[in-house]
């Protein structure tokens, strides 16, 4: 049964439409996707069609987002099932007002612990009023798939109706686009993501600047204005999801300090280049191994790790990652198959 399914993306650029790319795809394969955007310029890609609608306005406003939800419709017509991915409160809640204006059923991709998040970027007023938003969608979607387990066991605690709760589909990483590269001849340290308090940014910083005899290469958007970057760090910028498989083959090792996860991109991404990991105990599921050091968020105990690396075992830890990833991790196709069952019997 193939599906017409619609994909609110709201904004569209080079960053998010490697996300799409990345996610989006291999549900390709078993749908038709629609994917809207009121932001952003066309993209050349063919395994969806983007249509692009009016500006939204103050999404602040319940007056605007029913106003802006019904121009939605307008422009994209018919659909079966409206898919998004969890993310700011209010545009969830517009993906649950199309929907309902479509008599059509919602799903959610639950990607990350929005709640966590707002606990540290927002005052405690505004994180109240978020949560509240937040609540009150969770339990209006018709169907939520985490990419973990963690993420599984939090959304339970916070609705109603456990069985709209799917078990954990993770994510998936194209292995075709990703080589093993030699270790290059100095230990370098990488990290490539956001650049936000939640990836624990803060952390990183205070570990670059105790660690001034290694070397880092960052790179990512850049959402802190004070985080600083010495002389033992490069900071190469945003990257598009085409450039990340070169930026890991000049890495040493991938380090993700995170207070909270769902399935990092980036921990796949490295074992899919060859890359073993130094992560927090928070920055990875269960069943996401650590081929490398997991480490608690104590700057000396890293600093006494990071000391004791050797080039050669990088190697040899690298290979066992991607040779488990090929092996134990759910391949794209497996993943889009998955996911689509869960479409067609919400549907």
């Amino acid at each position: 049964m193939r599906l017409r399914l619609l994909f609110p993306a709201w904004v569209l650029n080079d960053r998010k439409l490697g996300r799409l790319r990345a996610e989006l795809k291999p549900l390709a394969d078993f749908h038709d996707l629609e994917v809207t955007y009121f932001r952003g310029e066309e993209p050349e890609d063919t395994w969806a069609t983007f249509t692009k609608i009016p500006e939204i306005g103050n999404l602040n406003s319940i007056a605007n987002i029913l106003k802006d939800a019904t121009k939605t419709l307008i422009e994209i017509g018919d659909f079966d099932v409206l898919y998004t991915f969890s993310g700011g409160p209010h545009f969830q809640l517009l993906d649950i007002i199309i929907a309902s204006l479509a008599k059509k059923p919602v799903v959610m991709r639950l990607n990350g612990d929005g709640a966590f998040v707002r606990k540290r970027l927002f005052t405690p007023q505004e994180k109240m009023y978020q949560d509240a938003i937040d609540d009150l969608t969770l339990n209006n979607f018709d169907l939520i798939i985490p990419v973990s387990s963690v993420l599984r066991e939090m959304v339970l605690g916070r609705v109603k109706d456990k069985s709209r709760i799917t078990e954990e589909i993770p994510l998936s990483v194209d292995l075709e686009n990703f080589t093993v590269a030699p270790q290059p001849d100095e230990l370098t340290l990488g990290y490539g993501g956001r650049i936000s308090p939640e990836k624990g940014m803060d952390f990183l910083q205070k570990l670059i600047n105790y660690t001034p005899g290694t070397k880092y290469r960052v790179a990512g958007h850049l959402q802190m204005e004070d985080f600083r970057f010495p002389d033992n760090c490069h900071y190469i910028g945003e990257l598009l999801q085409e450039e990340m498989p070169t930026f890991y083959t000049r890495i040493s090792v991938v380090v993700l300090p995170s207070y909270t996860e769902g399935c990092p991109n980036m921990l796949l991404e490295a074992y899919a280049s060859g890359r073993p990991v130094m992560v927090t105990p928070q920055a990875h599921p269960p069943e996401l191994p650590v081929f490398g050091w997991e480490i608690p968020h104590d700057v000396e105990q890293w600093h006494k790790v990071i000391e004791t690396i050797d080039v050669d075992e990088c190697h040899e830890l690298g290979l066992k990652a991607r040779e488990w990833l090929c092996n134990e991790w759910p391949s794209q196709e497996e993943v889009g198959a998955a996911l689509s069952e869960k479409l067609i019997e919400v549907s």
